[in-house]
């Protein structure tokens, strides 16, 4: 490069020179040529002295010294040059470790979402786990990882020459390739390496587990290697994959358990048992016969535990249909503990059976009906009395589409709306009983004005607001919402949980402005439960690794009498579903609600409650597209119906009891509050509790010297839960204490349009019926009053019932 750099400056100067003397171009020409030849000639003269000099002998030629001896100062030499290169080679690599690197994870941690039952629905993210001592590893896993990874782990050095040596002649001989790595290996290249196979990966795994072997004992690499090894299924160390597949600590692991994790290691994600559980247990077998030739346990200590592998607390390949609960539990972990990096365990208020329902649901009715009217999405909400959600699936097919249309899409609502519309005209002091006309209506003059016209484009005059709510007539919801003002059914959406945009426009009545499936069902569910406001939620509490992050207070919302209007909008949705559009969703058990469908069948909806849970359903297209005559009586109320009567029926949730999360919740509120008898009895209609109400109903119990009035039939009118008005003259239920108030009115609810069969009983009083189910019995084994000093001991036991479960005026006393 020097001598590059001179010449060019000598030319320079030259051209400068010749430049100044003021030389023709030929004149120019000719010098460059004779310096030319003179630089050749020189070139050769340099060239000749070069290959002269690496012609001469390495090493000085003495004809006297002996010819080994020339050879001894080569290899000399030779070795000295090799060392020099291999010891900077080794300076080289050991600086290009790259500080930082691994194959460890450093994501924020795993997400185990489960049902309220404890069962697991869905596992997020990638586990860490707990770091643990070498002493808090239970021994067994200790002994197997040793003996299937590093036999001679606590007697070698950083590197194992003699396992290096074995590798090589195995595979040598053919047999199938073993690896040489020692643990500290191993962890070198999961601290700070990658995994490719080249000779220089080799070097810098060596010089780190030479440093970490300087550094920390055995026993320290043993722990750090178990907790930083991957184990499959989005587990990053020994307790986070014990936590994952058998729900226990690496402490505790038992020896088919230890087994099956250590054997893992080589191949976690093909033999990860959620995915592979025999190729897991066949390699735990390999990793136990090694124990056993080892030493590590005896040979009917393996033999027993082949016999008896682990089993896994998780069910291989969990469904990915509870994905929408797990998104949804992701976003509310953010909010309720922050985002720090750590394995979390969300125990949910989903109820696993009523999740299967729910989607089982959804599946049957769009593949079915739903593909001949161009039907292709549908959500779903449960809530339960007390705001828990008990189901939630935000779409067909959660694989396919995350996007949750529970919570995210926005929708027009068409008639689901009527429900803020009427509840502000009966809260203005309108009855169910006032009289409305359905004609025709202009609103606005000029450009603006705007027709409502009813769905059978027919008007049917002058009508109570019952049955105009029941048929859902539009003109008079669109009458009602100039009279209450638009402003005051806003105000009355906003306190029952409504949070999107509202235009203050007078269609806003028909339920033209956009909402989402949550808060519609917030809000019936707000109307069916006696709490002021009703917060759903899904959380119920978050743990780490044993530790309690957050626990849900036992009681949100305040409980009170519901107000007049409340009770009055409560019979107007149960006349929909007895003789409106909701006919379809009628069950055994107290049922209202309300359909909604919007223009060109776009949107069609169902929200309806029972005494144990408020469903909401939607039922649509992602793209908008018009459903052929699909409304919110057709396939939203046959979803409903499957989940409502599911519901009813799975087990631990009877019929005449709210389900077990909300009953829970609500058992532990620190004062008991008033029985809501259309919950209480309403529940005990169904075909689970028929079972218990037939054992405890007396047969033949009627008393043959009771006063000869004989059978009383007919609609009863309620005085107190003890007293009805039949037939012109008053009944005594026997063995039930008298309460008025809201118990009364809520009997009343339930009574309302039932045939009572009454059966005179002693002492004057009487055993009534409805349905085939004594009412006394329904009343009491549901907490709606109290029993009698002298109740006959049927009913006796049936107050046991109701105080064992806490339910009705036994709520929050047991």
């Amino acid at each position: 490069m020097a001598d590059a750099s001179s010449f060019l400056r000598r030319l320079y100067e030259r051209l400068r020179d010749w430049r100044r003397e003021r030389l023709a171009w030929p004149d120019v020409r000719r010098r460059l040529i004779a310096d030319a030849a003179l630089a050749r000639a020189g070139a050769a003269r340099a060239s000749a002295a070069t290959a002269e000099w690496f012609a001469r002998p390495l090493l000085p030629q003495h004809p006297t010294a002996p010819r080994w001896h020339m050879l001894l100062r080569v290899t000399t030499i030779s070795l000295a040059a090799l060392l020099i290169l291999l010891l900077g080679s080794i300076v080289y690599f050991a600086f290009e470790i790259p500080i930082g690197g691994g194959t460890a994870s450093d994501a924020a941690g795993a997400l185990t979402v489960t049902a309220a039952d404890g069962t697991t629905l869905a596992v997020r993210g990638t586990a860490q786990g707990e770091q643990l001592d070498y002493d808090d590893i239970s021994p067994n896993l200790r002994k197997a990882i040793v003996a299937v990874e590093d036999r001679r782990f606590f007697s070698h050095g950083a590197v194992d020459l003699h396992g290096m040596l074995r590798a090589l002649l195995h595979d040598v001989r053919g047999g199938h390739a073993q690896g040489a790595s020692t643990i500290t290996q191993q962890l070198a290249r999961l601290m700070l390496l990658s995994n490719e196979r080249t000779a220089r990966r080799k070097i810098q795994e060596a010089l780190v587990a030479v440093w970490l072997e300087h550094h920390l004992t055995k026993q320290q690499i043993l722990a750090r290697y178990l907790d930083t090894a991957y184990f499959g299924a989005g587990a990053y160390g020994a307790d986070a994959a014990a936590e994952r597949y058998f729900g226990t600590s690496a402490r505790t692991l038992t020896l088919p358990q230890a087994a099956m994790i250590a054997g893992l290691v080589r191949a976690p994600s093909q033999l990860a048992p959620v995915k592979n559980l025999d190729g897991a247990r066949a390699r735990a077998g390999v990793v136990l016969h090694a124990m056993v030739e080892t030493g590590a346990i005896t040979k009917a200590e393996g033999d027993a535990a082949v016999a008896h592998p682990a089993d896994l607390k998780v069910a291989p390949d969990l469904p990915p249909g509870p994905g929408y609960v797990a998104d949804a539990a992701q976003a509310d972990i953010k909010t309720l503990v922050g985002g720090a990096a750590q394995d979390l365990t969300a125990g949910t208020t989903i109820d696993e059976h009523l999740q299967a329902a729910a989607e089982a649901a959804i599946r049957t009715h769009l593949d079915g009906e739903g593909a001949k009217k161009h039907a292709t999405q549908a959500a779903l909400v449960a809530i339960g009395p007390n705001g828990a959600i008990l189901a939630m699936v935000g779409g067909r097919d959660y694989a396919a589409s995350p996007f949750n249309r529970a919570t995210q899409a926005q929708r027009q609502p068409g008639s689901l709306f009527k429900l803020f519309v009427y509840l502000a005209a009966l809260k203005g002091g309108m009855t169910p009983e006032t009289i409305v006309d359905d004609a025709p209506l202009t609103i606005g003059t000029g450009p603006n004005a705007w027709q409502p016209t009813d769905y059978e484009g027919r008007y049917e005059g002058r009508m109570p607001l019952s049955l105009a709510f029941a048929k859902s007539v539009n003109t008079v919801a669109a009458r009602l919402g100039q009279k209450v003002g638009i402003d005051t059914v806003i105000k009355t959406a906003r306190d029952l949980g409504v949070a999107s945009p509202l235009p203050n426009v007078p269609s806003l009545a028909l339920g033209t402005a956009n909402v989402n499936l949550m808060e519609m069902t917030r809000a019936y569910a707000t109307v069916a439960s006696d709490e002021e406001t009703l917060d759903p939620y899904l959380i119920q509490r978050i743990t780490s690794h044993g530790k309690l992050m957050f626990n849900r207070p036992p009681h949100y919302g305040e409980a009170g009498e519901p107000s007049q209007a409340k009770l009055a909008m409560r019979e107007l949705l149960q006349d929909v579903v007895s003789e409106g559009t909701g006919r379809g969703a009628r069950l055994a058990v107290p049922v209202g609600g309300k359909t909604g469908t919007t223009q060109d069948f776009r949107d069609a909806w169902f929200i309806g409650s029972t005494p144990d849970v408020t469903i909401g359903v939607w039922v649509g297209n992602d793209d908008n597209s018009p459903m052929d005559g699909v409304t919110g009586g057709d396939i939203p109320v046959k979803i409903w119906r499957d989940v409502a009567v599911a519901a009813q029926s799975m087990p631990g949730h009877k019929a005449h009891r709210k389900p077990r999360v909300a009953a829970t919740a609500t058992a532990t509120a620190p004062a008991a509050r008033a029985p809501d008898l259309g919950e209480a009895i309403g529940g005990a209609l169904g075909d689970a509790a028929r079972g218990v109400i037939a054992g405890l109903t007396p047969k033949g119990d009627a008393d043959p010297d009771a006063d000869p009035q004989g059978t009383l039939s007919g609609k009863a009118e309620v005085v107190d839960t003890a007293t009805l008005g039949l037939g012109g003259q008053q009944v005594r239920l026997q063995g039930v204490a008298p309460m008025g108030g809201r118990a009364a009115r809520e009997l009343a609810r339930y009574l309302r349009r039932r045939e009572v069969d009454c059966t005179p009983a002693a002492g004057g009083s009487y055993r009534c019926s409805v349905d085939g189910d004594d009412l006394a019995t329904t009343i009491l084994s549901n907490g709606g009053a109290e029993a009698t000093q002298d109740a006959p001991a049927d009913l006796a036991a049936a107050q046991e019932t109701a105080q064992e479960q806490g339910l009705g005026i036994w709520r929050g006393r047991r």
